[in-house]
């Protein structure tokens, strides 16, 4: 993503919304860049319509995707426009970064579009994600990649009671496959053969990912604190004349420190940046200037202290003001942690996720701490359990939850509602129960597998047991173990692709994908559910060594040129796209195992959800008469 001081650089002095009033200027050229949308393109030739008056002197446009036919009689039908235009081209760009290993095609309703009652067969629904399907497909234009795509042949809503109303993934990944092959035939410059492979997953694969507290520094930040889009987070500083003012700051991966920092559990976070602060105050020149180095008076400098470092000595300015900003965002989280009983709602969480806990627990943690806990904790906490313990709520139970948690109707309607994305929440009754039996045996069987110390490196920590779903299907591709079966493809690799190499087109019951196909080991670790439990205790420091920092806390990614253990070769790509939104553990998840594997791992999604969100669009899941055709 382009910076305005880089945009400036190349000449562009001004960048305005195409939506909103504007100035004209007549004298200048103006650059459009906009998706081909009817409200886009109606503005673009409004721009133009007085032919004598133009608001600038010429026009090069840049449309981020294929221009509807429709769209195109627009602009041929303004005379003023086509007098004007210079450069008029599909830059197949219809996507937007969320971070270097992240991308979005955005749709906040996009949970609706494959969940919601009616959705199936709402045609409004199926025009929506044909779009997503075209935007995913300028992900690979742009990157040069064509993709061999598959897809989960059993998403979680297909094997609920909803009838139709299950995500059809089949149809979806046949979509993306189509709309990549027609962007590679107007593409110039795109490969022959599949370069890489796509994996489409849908919500329902892992429901309890976007519901759980996770307990990094990222995921926290932009749960429990007033983030923004964009990364933009207000704090308050103290200005010269010891006054508190506002200031707004961007997380994002221009500041190293929040690189550092954002995968790291907050108990590691919050030690790294203690040490920091530390190092500063017993090294720095600034600090030995004001008397607070190894040879002055000591002790661990202040807010107060620091904030006027800064205003004396400029060239330590940027560097201490990251360190300010992210102490604050530390002391607002842990401070959240203790005041909203969230150790004791994460122990409750990741117990019930493990099969280490079960309603006897929970309503413990709702007895004890439920005067503490918001509505939102509550209602996540309920979900969790929702999730992974099939049918156990029937009218008894589900009063008392909501006695017990002081919830409403319509909060329980929540937790009911992830029906709709193949989890079994209500308890069933004859010829139904005999249908679920099976059903509820997967769901057992599917509990996560635990992971120790040397799995992730953050054993030393508590409440760092829970792993997204995703890990394990993402381990599985590089490892090349990934069941076709499991996750078929749309259609098969062709000769000379390098994934044929990687044990693609093993047959029905083979495996195919990144790595060596076959080995003995199995990544999965699913038949057993249960394994030592973590005595680690919430924020423990370890007792010697430093704390990871830079790329084994999780860097920027590499690019497509990627290499892997300095072969002159570049790393394989996967990317992962997941229908309905994906959680910050997810990204997480593709940035560890990205530096692990050795692979280019990308992760597109239709939205990045906070659990606030997330439970938002659970809520409007069901109600009236379904999507239909006013979707």
């Amino acid at each position: 993503m382009a910076t305005m001081s880089e945009l400036m650089e190349q000449g562009v002095s001004l960048v305005e919304d195409l939506h909103k009033r504007r100035e004209p200027l007549p004298a200048q050229d103006a650059v459009y860049f906009l998706a081909p949308t009817p409200k886009s393109i109606d503005a673009l030739v409004a721009d133009f319509a007085a032919r004598d008056a133009p608001n600038y002197r010429a026009a090069h446009v840049f449309f981020t995707s294929s221009v509807p036919t429709a769209q195109l009689h627009k602009v041929k039908a303004c005379a003023g426009l086509l007098a004007r235009v210079k450069t008029l081209k599909e830059v197949n760009m219809d996507f937007m970064l969320e971070d270097g290993r992240t991308m979005l095609t955005p749709s906040p309703l996009a949970l609706e579009c494959c969940y919601a009652e009616g959705a199936r067969g709402s045609a409004s629904a199926a025009g929506e994600r044909r779009r997503w399907a075209q935007q995913l497909a300028t992900v690979f234009a742009t990157l040069g990649e064509l993709p061999a795509v598959r897809y989960a042949s059993k998403d979680g809503a297909r094997a609920g009671d909803k009838g139709d109303d299950g995500f059809d993934l089949a149809t979806f990944a046949r979509d993306v496959h189509g709309a990549v092959g027609a962007v590679a035939r107007r593409a110039a410059g795109m490969p022959a053969v599949e370069t890489c492979e796509l994996l489409v997953l849908g919500r329902a694969f892992d429901p309890v990912a976007p519901a759980i507290h996770e307990w990094t520094y990222e995921a926290m930040a932009y749960d429990l604190l007033r983030v923004r889009a964009g990364g933009v987070y207000r704090y308050e500083v103290e200005t010269n004349a010891g006054t508190r003012e506002p200031k707004d700051a961007i997380l994002s991966e221009s500041d190293s420190l929040w690189v550092n920092l954002r995968h790291m559990h907050l108990a590691e976070a919050s030690i790294e940046l203690n040490k920091l602060l530390e190092s500063f105050n017993s090294n720095s020149k600034a600090t030995k200037l004001r008397g607070g180095g190894a040879g002055g008076s000591g002790g661990t400098i202040s807010m107060r202290d620091l904030k006027k470092t800064v205003s004396a000595l400029p060239q330590y300015r940027d560097k201490l003001t990251k360190l300010a900003l992210h102490i604050d965002v530390a002391s607002k989280l842990n401070t959240a942690v203790r005041e909203r009983a969230l150790k004791a709602a994460g122990e409750v969480e990741q117990d019930i996720v493990y099969g280490d806990a079960t309603s006897k627990e929970l309503i413990a943690l709702l007895s004890m701490h439920g005067e503490h806990l918001s509505k939102q904790d509550k209602l996540r906490v309920l979900m969790c359990y929702a999730a992974t313990h099939p049918e156990k709520l029937d009218k008894a139970k589900r009063q008392g939850w909501m006695k017990l948690a002081r919830l409403s109707e319509e909060d329980m309607d929540t937790v009911v509602n992830l029906e709709h994305l193949g989890v079994a929440v209500n308890k069933r009754s004859g010829l139904k129960a005999m249908v679920n039996i099976g059903r509820k045996r997967r769901a057992k069987a599917a509990l996560r597998k635990e992971r120790g110390a040397d799995d992730d490196g953050e054993g030393e920590f508590g409440l760092a047991r829970f792993t997204p779903l995703l890990s394990d299907i993402i381990e599985d591709a590089a490892r090349g173990e990934l069941s076709v079966d499991e996750f078929p493809y749309v259609t098969q690799p062709r000769m000379g692709s390098p994934l044929l190499g990687a044990g693609a087109g093993n047959g029905a019951g083979g495996s195919a994908g990144f790595g060596a196909s076959g080995g003995s080991g199995s990544v999965h670790a699913r038949g057993s559910v249960r394994s030592a439990r973590s005595t680690a205790s919430w924020a423990t420091r370890g007792a010697t060594g430093g704390l990871a920092t830079g790329a084994s806390a999780g860097t920027a990614p590499a690019s497509s040129r990627a290499r892997r253990g300095g072969a002159d070769t570049p790393a394989r790509r996967l990317f992962v796209y997941i229908a309905g939104g994906a959680s910050r553990s997810e990204m997480r998840v593709v940035h560890k195992l990205a530096e692990s594997t050795g692979m280019d791992i990308m992760l597109v999604t239709t939205s990045i959800d906070t659990p606030e969100t997330f439970i938002a669009n659970v809520a409007g899941l069901s109600g009236g008469d379904g999507l239909g055709e006013d979707f």
